[in-house]
């Protein structure tokens, strides 16, 4: 595997971990165990961190894309991406920018 593809590979892993980890109820949907019993805490502080952390992949995400792999997978990681219009409005809730 070219460097490209793993740094791509490991984050898409990265997002869609963090993704499931901080929506449980999706990851228990999609049949994932670990998260059955869980919600999201929608806490001030867990609202910052997920953006914070949605914000670091929206600036790494572009470089990773120039590879085979991120072509090749970018329709099934797409499947878990919040549209790109959904910003945080400094209160607690999102909203959208459309």
């Amino acid at each position: 595997m070219k460097d490209g593809d793993a740094a791509f590979s490991r984050l898409a892993d990265e997002y869609i971990s963090g993704y499931l980890a901080w929506r449980p109820q999706t990851g228990t949907s999609l049949g994932f165990h670990e998260y059955d019993g869980k919600l999201t805490d929608f806490n001030r502080p867990s609202l910052d961190a997920e953006l914070a952390r949605l914000k670091s992949f929206d600036n790494d995400w572009p470089r990773s894309t120039q590879t085979t792999s991120a072509r090749r997978h970018s329709t099934t990681t797409a499947s878990f991406a919040a549209p790109s219009s959904v910003r945080y409005s400094g209160s607690s809730r999102c909203k959208s920018t459309h």
